[in-house]
């Protein structure tokens, strides 16, 4: 274990005006959907972002950096800087702060001021996490970057991180990892070699073993795996949009209807089964199940989105490429 120290580095929340050049502009007829959190910026791209029970917002950076600011509203501030890029934060059952990096899990009991390195178990060191899934015990699973014969894959905890064991799609990136309310795991996975086979894979035992549920996908990096409260599955592709699933992965269908912007780098569905997806042309949401989508840029100064998330109460906030997070004017529940 290492423990790395927190620093200390504030940005004030103000709010900023939409002239960033090809930022869509604001009729004033239409009132805005999202307001600036006023950062953080510092970091380069918000890769991540995390809301613990009410009282803290967490985002990860390109840099390495995370920040936290009061969910409410207020400053944002550095709390660490740990190794590049922190692509995936989660807050877990014991109520820890837990950061994917280029280098293996971080895990802080303090909401961030300070961080220890979980690697015990872990293929291939340093492992790069690209992606993490809790299911309903507590136990952690990670999506894993592939870059040599001991590394990517899924990896599974069930001691908080204190110890990993392989649980399967080695010699694969995973890009994302999700588990539904009857425990069919689902991951979306990219060969490592040619011959090495990728697309979204199945597992009905915790991951122990694998099978493809590829039926109607393309040939495409899964950003995103998401489920609604019937079971539905959505995957986020890397140029064809949104595919879903009514039959536990059986097959799947193209539903991308108004979508401009095809490659989806995020899903999230709040309480009410809505769908929002973040993509390089902004966000957008579903009320029908993805049938249909509609663009939600109104008050973004940068809309190329990187990361999404929503609070307990229904606001949605989105991590940008340059202009830091962005929060829903209003809940998204009403």
């Amino acid at each position: 274990m290492s423990l790395v120290t927190a620093s200390l580095a504030a940005v004030a929340w103000v709010s900023i005006g939409c002239n960033q050049e090809n930022a869509p502009s604001t009729p004033n007829s239409v009132p805005p959907f999202w307001e600036s959190t006023g950062g953080p910026t510092e970091g380069g791209s918000v890769l991540s972002i995390a809301i613990d029970s009410g009282e803290y917002a967490f985002a990860g950076m390109e840099n390495g950096a995370v920040f936290r600011m009061p969910s409410e509203g207020g400053n944002w501030l550095q709390v660490a800087s740990l190794p590049p890029e922190v692509r995936a934060l989660v807050i877990n059952s014991s109520s820890q702060l837990v950061a994917g990096t280029g280098a293996n899990p971080f895990f802080s009991n303090d909401t961030g001021n300070t961080w220890t390195q979980g690697t015990m178990g872990l293929p291939g060191y340093p492992n790069s996490v690209l992606t993490f899934a809790i299911d309903s015990k507590g136990d952690i699973y990670t999506g894993s970057l592939f870059y040599d014969e001991a590394s990517g894959g899924v990896s599974r905890s069930t001691d908080n991180g204190a110890s990993w064991t392989l649980q399967g799609l080695s010699l694969r990136h995973v890009y994302s990892v999700a588990r539904n309310s009857i425990g069919t795991m689902f991951a979306g996975a990219r060969g490592g070699f040619p011959a090495v086979q990728g697309g979204v894979f199945r597992s009905t035992d915790n991951g122990i073993s694998w099978s493809l549920a590829n039926s109607g996908l393309p040939d495409e990096i899964i950003w995103s795996l998401t489920f609604n409260s019937s079971g539905h599955i959505f995957a986020g592709t890397d140029g064809s949009g949104v595919f879903r699933s009514t039959d536990n992965g059986e097959n799947w269908i193209q539903v991308s209807s108004g979508l401009t912007s095809t490659i989806l780098r995020a899903i999230v569905i709040n309480s009410i089964g809505h769908l929002f997806a973040a993509t390089p042309g902004g966000v957008f949401r579903s009320t029908n199940n993805g049938t249909d989508w509609l663009q939600l840029n109104t008050g973004l100064i940068d809309i190329s989105i990187m990361s999404l998330t929503i609070d307990s109460p229904g606001s949605i906030f989105a991590g940008s490429e340059t202009a830091g997070i962005f929060r829903s004017v209003e809940s998204t529940v009403p």
